[in-house]
């Protein structure tokens, strides 16, 4: 027998939920006077209990949907004014009160800063809310409440494992006014501008790519409450090549756009990672006449050191840059390989350009000329100089010192400087006690008992200025020297004679002029323009000194003939450039000499002859605009008679004609410069003129701009070398020479 069911048993209807506070409308109680035939707000008259048998029977023979309903709306309804009435006391709110919003109680909304947004959201089937946006007031995290449908979970997981914070922990909560940094930062924008000043940081302070990695580092960022932008050392290295291509396109369109023609410096080094590297360094003037020096490529070479080999490194930086054509010079030392480097370079650049400017060319003009267009480096020169004087002065070199103290420690000490008295000179004879005060921490503590804070600096083979260094330290020094000798007798054969002090004082005298040449070399790098006054100036001191005239008269024997050797050296050169009319033109285009230095050192037969060619060669490389010829047919004026008419139209040429700015320029004096027309320090008066001028002189105002930035040395690609060293470091020598050729650039791209 099947057991009854249980009529009030509650079951599933499979129907909408209903929100009964908004079907009244969202009164917490209906209006008491409502009257008593009105129906639920549901649009079902309400029913009474079934009292009777029958009625319980109809119940039972109803379909059990239908009854579930029944049952329901029969049941005394919350929201009936008696049970209402029943249920409320004499304090219940006022009918017409709406509901209270819902706050947002969670703790963890006391963290984050709050937006109200102007759209709105809302769950399914929910009513419409405002959104907002929360930030994180210790980082620059951010959330929505539409995107997390009003839920604060997501909040609760940031706080937690970013930073740590647990329910109740109110020792983390943070001041209105002490937010983070990023609350004052307008993402992302400046997000963005963080991130590049991060990745210039740790390029120009040649930082490692693991610096963002380090916790010292992160706990710096996070305690001026920051968020840290690249936090991988290979999000670093992606965003520095991302950069590297946008620089160079960048340093393409300021060639293109600001450079008339280029003159370029090189050289050669292998890194301390035994990496062979080519650096070259672009020379422009722009169209305000503004110098412009930038490093253009740092190159890895591979294969041999070959002209021909360096010439296809030049070429494939001249293609991608788009710069073939407005090659004008080459500035490099005196290897032989540069020579035949500028020949094969101009070889393959004639494959795609011409030389020469004729009605019948097709191809595009190039300005460079191979050998014609080699500038040798002034301070490599200098240095050759140098050395050949002091090689005559029997100086020795620092390895030839270093070999013979490595042989003292083998065999006698006294027997070896014995030996050195007789065939060595005063130079070495210092260089040799320097190095063997430096050998020993005891001797350097003898030495600092007999001179305390002042010592000699021993010099190095490469350079010629560090010997001069150390022989003025010695001349300084030269009590204190003879003292340290006396009190270790076993080295009394490098004690100094007098005339030795005296030969060391001629010498620091002849080399005077030279230091300063060089020192000016080294820091202003100066043009071409300089070129011809240092090579004179110098030529003439040697001349002096051969000759025991003016301040040298009372040189010695030794040392006039150890200036022969510097003679040679210098008498190679200059016949070199006599044969480079580039010299020549870029000195007559400082307008404080024009050509008065040429007639003044030179004869006249020959300065003619030499200006004659500048003056050829610059009216060709510079023809002027060709004028159209018209035939003067303006009217007879008012008031002129037609005989004074006819014989004006007779006298008047046809054609116009112009003089030259070019024979303009070169025909008319110096002009008068003082002191007083600019700032003592101003190195740029030649270009100031130029750009003053340009006006009254346009075809030589374009010569200015092509020859005045020629380099007279490659001094400033020594200097990015010495910069290279600092990026290798000591602990980087896995860096590839393709990041190492990013780094380097995009420094040099920063600092301009």
């Amino acid at each position: 027998m099947a057991s009854t069911p249980d009529l009030f048993m509650r079951r599933t209807r499979g129907l909408p939920r209903r929100d009964y506070n908004a079907l009244h409308n969202g009164l917490i109680s209906s209006p008491s006077q409502q009257s008593e035939g009105s129906t639920c707000e549901t649009g079902h008259p309400s029913s009474p209990e079934p009292s009777s048998p029958r009625d319980l029977e109809n119940v039972q023979n109803t379909p059990q949907s239908k009854r579930s309903y029944s049952l329901l709306s029969s049941s005394p309804s919350p929201l009936d004014p008696a049970f209402s009435e029943s249920r409320s006391d004499a304090s219940s709110p006022h009918p017409c009160k709406r509901r209270k919003p819902k706050s947002y109680s969670s703790w963890t909304i006391e963290h984050f800063w709050t937006t109200d947004l102007d759209n709105t959201w809302c769950r399914q089937g929910g009513p419409p809310k405002k959104d907002r946006l929360l930030i994180c007031k210790h980082c620059n995290w951010s959330s929505r409440d539409s995107a997390r449908y009003g839920s604060t979970s997501n909040l609760l997981v940031h706080l937690q494992t970013k930073h740590r914070i647990k329910s109740g922990d109110d020792s983390i909560f943070l001041p209105a006014v002490e937010g983070s940094l990023d609350r004052f930062l307008e993402s992302p924008r400046k997000k963005a501008g963080v991130e590049e000043m991060l990745v210039r940081w740790v390029i120009q302070t040649r930082q490692p790519f693991t610096v963002v990695e380090h916790p010292a580092f992160r706990a710096l960022i996070e305690a001026t409450g920051a968020t840290l932008p690249i936090k991988t050392a290979d999000t670093l290295f992606n965003r520095i090549k991302e950069d590297f291509q946008s620089s160079r396109a960048s340093v393409k369109e300021e060639l293109a756009r600001s450079s008339r023609t280029l003159a370029l410096s090189l050289d050669v080094w292998t890194s301390e990672n035994q990496i062979p590297i080519m650096g070259i360094i672009g020379h422009w003037i722009s169209p305000e006449f503004d110098k412009r020096d930038k490093l253009l490529e740092f190159t890895e070479i591979n294969g041999p050191h070959s002209g021909e080999n360096l010439a296809d490194v030049v070429l494939n930086m001249l293609d991608e840059l788009d710069i073939a054509p407005k090659l004008l010079t080459i500035t490099g030392d005196n290897a032989g390989n540069n020579g035949t480097l500028c020949d094969s370079l101009h070889d393959q650049l004639l494959k795609k350009y011409d030389n020469d400017d004729d009605c019948f060319r097709i191809r595009p003009l190039m300005r460079f000329r191979g050998r014609q267009s080699f500038i040798p480096c002034l301070a490599h020169i200098l240095n050759l100089i140098c050395r050949d004087v002091l090689a005559s002065l029997r100086a020795g070199s620092a390895r030839e010192a270093k070999a013979i103290l490595d042989d003292m420690a083998i065999h006698s000490r006294a027997a070896a400087f014995n030996s050195l008295h007789s065939t060595k000179g005063a130079i070495m004879k210092v260089r040799l006690l320097t190095l063997w005060i430096a050998r020993s921490p005891q001797r350097r503590q003898d030495w600092k008992e007999v001179s305390p804070g002042k010592q000699v600096s021993y010099d190095v083979d490469t350079r010629w200025n560090s010997t001069y260094i150390m022989i003025q330290d010695a001349l300084r020094l030269q009590t204190q020297l003879g003292q340290f000798t006396r009190i270790h007798p076993e080295f009394q054969a490098l004690q100094l004679t007098v005339d030795e002090w005296s030969t060391l004082q001629q010498v620091a005298k002849i080399l005077k002029p030279f230091w300063d040449h060089t020192n000016s070399v080294s820091k202003t790098c100066p043009t071409i323009v300089q070129s011809l006054p240092i090579y004179w100036s110098l030529d003439d001191l040697l001349n002096e000194v051969r000759n025991a005239e003016g301040d040298f008269e009372d040189v010695s024997v030794e040392i006039r003939d150890a200036v022969e050797g510097g003679i040679r050296k210098m008498n190679k050169f200059a016949r070199k450039m006599d044969d480079n009319l580039l010299y020549y033109v870029a000195s007559v285009l400082d307008p404080r000499i024009k050509s008065s230095l040429i007639v003044s050192q030179m004869s006249e037969q020959d300065s003619g002859f030499i200006i004659s060619q500048v003056r050829d060669f610059l009216k060709k490389e510079y023809p002027p605009e060709p004028l159209v010829s018209r035939e003067v047919d303006l009217p007879r004026p008012p008031g002129m008679s037609e005989t004074m008419w006819r014989t004006l139209r007779k006298v008047q040429p046809s054609k116009e004609a112009s003089l030259s700015d070019i024979d303009k320029y070169l025909d008319s004096p110096p002009v008068n410069w003082s002191h007083h027309m600019i700032d003592d320090a101003d190195t740029e008066w030649v270009l100031k003129w130029w750009k003053a001028n340009a006006f009254n002189f346009p075809l030589l105002a374009k010569a200015a701009r092509d020859y005045l930035p020629i380099p007279s040395a490659e001094v400033g690609i020594e200097r990015e070398f010495s910069s290279a060293r600092d990026v290798l470091g000591l602990r980087r020598h896995c860096l590839n020479a393709e990041t190492m050729r990013w780094l380097m650039l995009l420094r040099g791209q920063y600092q301009t």
